[in-house]
């Protein structure tokens, strides 16, 4: 069968304001067959809600004025696709929310693999081999080609995305840095990765 993927992201439409309107967006994704947008909700930054005119202007209540985190809002739309029944074989999203700590312990505590992005500065523990970033983890573990394993990321808009992978174990039980390098541009992408320890499989390093 093939996985069954949600990817949470961040929508932007550009408006007459310099702003613009942020969604964030939950999207339901299977391999093959294809995408569909199952739930959203509007995320309003900190400074617009301070504002008593935007918020006038948006029709917005005045006792409204903290702004919520892209990641809470996360959790909210996967909690309310879960109760309604959808099942889901990993959460993957951007760098926003993979930097979301509220957002992975909330997947581990219900039992939920995630894959997400996050930026080449994310410190990782390895143990004995001591604490990296992510792009200090790669030029310490896996400097040579014969490290890398060769795969599709499957075919977008311009063909067949071809990139080369390295998996890396941590010192933290279930989780995992995946690193994929594009074959062309040589450019890397990190993914952070938890699975229930007791599925974890055999890893590079």
């Amino acid at each position: 069968m093939p996985p069954l993927e949600c990817s949470v992201s961040t929508w932007a439409a550009r408006t007459g304001s310099p702003t613009g309107i942020n969604t964030v967006h939950l999207a339901y994704v299977v391999e093959g067959a294809g995408h569909a947008l199952i739930a959203h909700r509007l995320w309003i930054p900190a400074f617009q809600l301070a504002d008593a005119l935007v918020r006038a202007a948006m029709g917005l209540s005045a006792s409204m004025r903290r702004a919520r985190a892209k990641g809470r809002i996360a959790i909210d739309l996967l909690s309310e696709a879960i109760r309604d029944g959808v099942r889901f074989d990993f959460v993957a999203g951007d760098e926003v929310y993979g930097g979301c700590t509220v957002l992975r312990r909330w997947c581990e505590r219900i039992g939920q693999d995630y894959v997400p992005r996050v930026k080449k500065t994310h410190i990782l523990d390895f143990g004995s081999r001591g604490t990296f970033t992510c792009e200090q983890a790669v030029k310490q573990f896996a400097s040579t080609r014969w490290h890398w394993r060769a795969a599709s990321a499957g075919k977008g808009s311009k063909g067949e995305r071809a990139y080369a992978w390295y998996w890396f174990d941590t010192a933290s039980p279930g989780h995992t840095l995946l690193v994929g390098k594009h074959r062309s541009s040589g450019k890397l992408a990190f993914h952070y990765c938890w699975t229930p320890p007791v599925l974890q499989p055999d890893f590079d390093v």
